[in-house]
């Protein structure tokens, strides 16, 4: 799950995870990046991430003022296997949704 330690995964997919509330959530994924994620040294690059963001910080570039599409919407038919074609993959569909 994103590479994050074993005991934050059990924390955020546990038992008690329908109780889980999402500024709890925030609050606990701040502190594991600011102590842990962000200030261990990156095998590849041998450097701690929170030092690479500032080194490349200056060269960041804001994002565009205008929102991006973020889906497409098209009408596809479903095979006999309640599959969909998208480009070149196959998606399962529900049984109810079949043609």
């Amino acid at each position: 799950m994103w590479g994050l330690d074993q005991s934050l995964q059990r924390w955020l997919t546990g038992p008690h995870k329908a109780t889980i509330v999402p500024e709890a959530v925030n609050t606990a994924l701040h502190q594991w990046l600011q102590d842990e994620a962000n200030v261990r040294i990156h095998r590849p690059t041998n450097m701690r991430p929170v030092d690479m963001f500032e080194e490349e910080k200056p060269a960041l570039q804001p994002l565009p003022g205008i929102s991006q599409p973020c889906c497409a919407v098209d009408r596809s038919v479903s095979n006999s296997c309640c599959r969909i074609t998208v480009g070149d993959n196959y998606y399962s569909i529900p049984a109810a949704y079949a043609s």
